[in-house]
């Protein structure tokens, strides 16, 4: 999460899930609201959520992130019509 803590767009809130208070990253949504981008690793979307991507990734290991505050430049392959913008994260090999 620190990676992402500087990155334009975004806005580390705290919010619980499943009982837990995490730290996950919020943008503006295309009609206003705060919400919770969706997330890519090395183009695949990343179905475990933004709680266990800590679990997995290490500041050593990200080559790139690619943020998409908005849902007009978001590439095809990472809109998933959510509203919401998306972060793609790209690891080395």
């Amino acid at each position: 999460m620190d990676v992402l803590r500087r990155a334009p767009g975004l806005t580390l809130e705290y919010r619980t899930i499943s009982r837990r208070t995490i730290r996950v990253p919020t943008m503006r949504s295309s009609d206003g609201r705060r919400c919770v981008p969706n997330l890519f690793v090395d183009g695949g979307i990343w179905m475990d959520g933004w709680d266990q991507v800590g679990n997995f990734l290490m500041k050593a290991d990200i080559l790139a992130i690619e943020v998409y505050a908005s849902t007009f430049t978001i590439p095809p392959q990472f809109d998933r019509h959510t509203s919401c913008g998306s972060v793609v994260i790209w690891t080395r090999p």
